[in-house]
C-alpha cells in the first residue's frame, strides 16, 4: 500500500523518541511528553525536514508570519558540524556549554571528538526544536557517554534542573567552562546571552552560598555550640510551625522607603506578626511600634554592639535568631528566645541532632530572607514586604534615616561595604529602572526563588518604592493592614512561647549536653584521622612529582600509574573530605576552590601538564590538612566549652 513507507517511517520516529526519552532527566521527559501531546503540530509549522542525498535528516527553520527560511541542518550537516567544531578546543577542556542544539549533529562531532571527561551542558530554548531532533536523530551514542545534560526552554522552566546539577558533585567540574553557540542561535544571539547571564548569577550565589572564609565559618561553628545552651534551654522552632496559619505577617527591613510607610504599621499590632530585622528596630521603637519579634542571622559582632549592647527590649518582643548569631546577642536578650538552626549549615544540623527538636530554616543570605521564612513556617498568609528596597532611594541613600547605618559613626562602612559596589538598574515598583547593587540584586533573585517555592501563598510588596521582586503583588501598606488586619492574633508569639516553656526537660537537656560533649570529641578523632588521609595524598602527589621530573621518557606505564592517581585524588575529594557524614562546610571552599584551578588548567597528556597538576592537588590536600589541625583543636575546644556549662550547671542545681 502506498502509505506503508510513510506509516513505517512515523513509527520509527515515534520509537526512537521514546527511546531517547528515557535517558532525559524526568522533569524535561514530562515537559517533552506534553509538547507532544498538545503542540506537536506546531513543529510541522516552525520547522521542515527533509533529507540528503545520503538520507540524512536536514532541517530548516520557518520564521512565522514572514515565511523566512533560516537552514539549522542543511545539505551536508556532518561537514557542517565538523567545520564548526575545527573552532572548538576540546581536546584540552573540563566543562563544555553548548548554547543551541543545532539539530543534533555538533552534539554528535563534540561527542566523538571530546575528551572521555569533559562534560557538556546543552542549552536549547525551542523545545519544538529539540522534540523534532529526537524523533529524527540518533543521539544514543552521546546519550550514552553519561557527559551530556539538557536544559530546555525559557530559562524559568529548567531553573529546578539546572539547580540539581549545581548543587550536585558536577558543579566542581564547571566553574571554568568554555562557550559556544551553535550556528543557528546567531539570529537569536541575544537571547542566549541573556540565558548566560542568568546561568552566571546562579553560578555566583552557589559559590557565595559556599563561602571563602574558613575562619568565618569556624566562627559559626563556635558560636552554634556556645547557643545551644540557649537551644537546650528554649523551645524549638517546631513549637510554632503553621501555629499562625492563615495569619497575616509584616517583614519589615530598613531600606530607605520605610521612612514613608512606617507609621501605618501601628495599626497592624495585635492584627498580624510583625517580624523585624535588626537594621529596622530602631525606626520601629522610635515610631512606638512593637514587633513581635527582632530576628537576626548574622554572626558577625556589629550586630550585638549596634543592636543588642546595653539595649532593654520590651517583653513582648521575641528573639528569633540564628543558632550562628554572636552569643552575647542571646545572652543580652531578657525577653523570650526562639534559636534556629539553619539547614544549610551542615554544623549547624551537626548540632541540631544533638540538642535541638530536628527542625530549621534555609535561611536565605539576609536577615529578610531570614524573617520571610520564619513568617512561612509559621504558617503566615499573606506575607508582606514593607521596607524591602533592594535599592538605593533618594540621594543614594542605603537604609531608613532612622537606622544605624544613618549614624555618622557608620558611614565608613556603608561606603565600604555597600557604595563602593558596582552599580546596576533593575526594573522599580514605581516603574522605570532603579540603582541597586550586586549585593543586593543576588538578595533579589534569592527573594524570587523562595517566593516560587512558596505555592499556595500571597506575597505582598508594600515597599512602596525600591526594586521589584517577581512573585509578589505590589501593593501600598495603608491598603494592605486595611485589608487584611482585621482581627487580633489568636495568641501572642511571646505568649506562645513562654506556653510552650513545660516542655523544656531539665533531665532531658542534661542528657543532650552529654551527647554533644561525646560527639565533639568523636568528631575532633575523625578529623584527626582525615589529616592523616591528607598527608598520604601529599605525598602520593610529591613522590609522583618526582617520579615524573625524573623519568627518562612519559611512557605508558607511567603515564597509567599518573591517571589512576588523578582519579584516586579526585575520588577522596569528592567522597572523603565531601562525604555527608561530615560537616563538609568547612572542606567545600577549599575544594572548590582547587577544582577551579585544575579546571582552569584544563585537561592534557603531556608530562609538564601532569606535573602541574600534582602540584595543584598537592597544595589543595596541603591546605585541607591545615584545615583538619584547626578541626581537631575547635571541636576539642568546644567540647570543653560545654564540659564548663555542665559543671556549672551542675553546681547551680546543687546549690538549689
Amino acid at each position: 500500500m502506498p502509505n506503508e513507507p510513510a506509516a513505517g517511517v512515523a513509527a520509527n520516529e515515534r520509537e526512537r523518541f521514546r527511546r531517547q526519552l528515557s535517558f532525559l532527566g524526568s522533569e524535561l521527559q514530562r515537559r517533552l511528553l506534553q509538547y507532544e501531546r498538545e503542540d506537536a503540530g506546531a513543529a510541522a509549522a516552525a520547522y521542515e525536514i527533509g533529507h540528503t542525498e545520503d538520507g540524512l535528516p536536514t532541517c530548516t527553520g520557518i520564521e512565522p508570519g514572514t515565511g523566512r527560511r533560516r537552514r539549522i541542518a542543511g545539505a551536508d550537516p556532518r561537514r557542517q558540524a565538523a567545520l564548526w567544531c575545527d573552532q572548538l578546543p576540546l581536546g584540552g577542556i573540563t566543562s563544555l556549554f553548548v548554547y543551541g542544539c543545532g539539530f543534533g549533529y555538533p552534539l554528535l562531532e563534540i561527542a566523538r571528538r571530546k575528551a572521555p571527561e569533559t562534560i557538556v551542558l546543552v542549552f536549547e530554548r525551542d523545545i519544538r526544536l529539540f522534540a523534532a531532533m529526537l524523533r529524527h536523530i540518533d543521539l544514543e551514542p552521546l546519550f550514552r557517554t553519561g557527559k551530556f545534560a539538557f536544559y530546555v526552554g525559557r530559562f524559568e522552566e529548567f531553573e529546578a534542573e539546572l539547580q540539581q546539577t549545581i548543587g550536585s558533585e558536577t558543579f566542581f567540574a564547571l566553574t571554568a567552562p568554555t562557550l559556544a553557540l551553535s550556528g543557528e542561535t546567531r539570529c537569536r544571539k541575544d537571547e542566549y546571552m541573556q540565558l548566560h547571564r542568568q546561568l552566571l548569577e546562579r553560578f555566583a550565589l552557589h559559590v557565595r552560598n559556599i563561602g571563602n572564609d574558613h575562619a568565618d565559618t569556624l566562627q559559626g561553628f563556635r558560636h552554634t555550640v556556645r547557643n545551644a545552651e540557649h537551644v537546650l534551654n528554649n523551645p524549638g522552632l517546631a513549637s510554632v510551625k503553621d501555629r499562625y496559619a492563615g495569619t497575616p505577617a509584616f517583614i519589615i527591613a530598613g531600606g530607605p522607603s520605610l521612612d514613608g510607610n512606617i507609621r501605618e504599621l501601628k495599626r497592624a499590632q495585635g492584627k498580624a506578626l510583625i517580624l523585624s530585622t535588626d537594621s529596622a528596630i530602631i525606626p520601629l521603637l522610635h515610631h512606638g511600634i512593637v514587633p513581635d519579634a527582632i530576628c537576626v542571622l548574622e554572626r558577625t559582632p556589629g550586630t550585638y554592639r549596634w543592636h543588642f549592647a546595653g539595649k532593654a527590649y520590651p517583653d513582648s518582643m521575641v528573639l528569633i535568631a540564628s543558632t550562628v548569631a554572636d552569643p552575647r546577642v542571646y545572652d543580652a536578650f531578657a525577653g523570650k528566645k526562639l534559636p534556629v538552626f539553619r539547614s544549610s549549615d551542615t554544623t549547624g544540623s551537626f548540632v541540631n541532632r544533638m540538642v535541638g527538636d530536628g527542625s530549621s530554616l534555609f535561611g536565605g543570605k539576609s536577615v529578610a530572607h531570614f524573617a520571610f521564612e520564619a513568617a512561612a513556617y509559621m504558617g503566615a498568609d499573606p506575607i508582606v514586604l514593607v521596607g524591602q528596597d533592594l535599592a538605593y532611594g533618594a540621594g543614594g541613600l542605603t537604609h531608613s534615616k532612622q537606622s544605624i547605618y544613618a549614624a555618622e559613626r557608620l558611614k565608613p562602612y556603608v561606603e565600604d561595604k555597600i557604595k563602593s559596589q558596582s552599580t546596576r538598574y533593575v526594573p522599580s515598583n514605581a516603574g522605570g529602572l532603579i540603582a541597586t547593587n550586586e549585593t543586593w540584586y543576588a538578595f533579589k533573585l534569592l527573594f524570587e526563588q523562595m517566593i516560587a517555592a512558596l505555592s499556595g501563598r500571597l506575597v505582598i510588596n508594600a515597599t512602596e518604592g525600591g526594586a521589584a521582586i517577581a512573585g509578589t503583588a505590589v501593593a501600598r501598606l495603608s491598603d494592605v493592614i486595611d485589608s487584611c488586619c482585621v482581627k487580633s492574633l489568636p495568641i501572642r508569639l511571646h505568649e506562645h512561647l513562654q506556653a510552650c516553656m513545660s516542655a523544656v526537660d531539665a533531665a532531658e537537656t542534661g542528657r543532650k549536653r552529654q551527647r554533644l560533649i561525646a560527639e565533639l570529641k568523636r568528631y575532633a578523632d575523625i578529623y584527626r584521622e582525615l589529616r592523616q588521609t591528607a598527608q598520604e595524598r601529599m605525598d602520593a602527589c610529591e613522590a609522583m612529582v618526582v617520579a615524573l621530573e625524573t623519568c627518562e621518557a612519559f611512557d605508558e606505564a607511567l603515564r597509567g600509574e599518573s591517571g589512576k592517581l588523578q582519579r584516586r585524588n579526585v575520588a577522596e575529594l569528592l567522597y572523603t573530605f565531601l562525604n555527608a557524614r561530615l560537616q563538609t562546610v568547612f572542606f567545600q571552599q577549599a575544594v572548590l576552590a582547587g577544582f577551579h584551578r585544575m579546571n582552569e588548567l584544563g585537561l592534557g597528556r603531556s608530562q609538564q601538564h601532569a606535573i602541574r597538576l600534582f602540584r595543584l592537588q598537592f597544595a589543595l590536600f596541603e591546605q585541607l590538612a591545615v584545615v583538619c589541625d584547626s578541626l581537631t583543636c575547635n571541636y576539642l575546644a568546644a567540647a570543653r566549652d560545654c564540659e564548663a556549662f555542665a559543671a556549672a550547671d551542675s553546681a547551680a542545681t546543687g546549690e538549689g
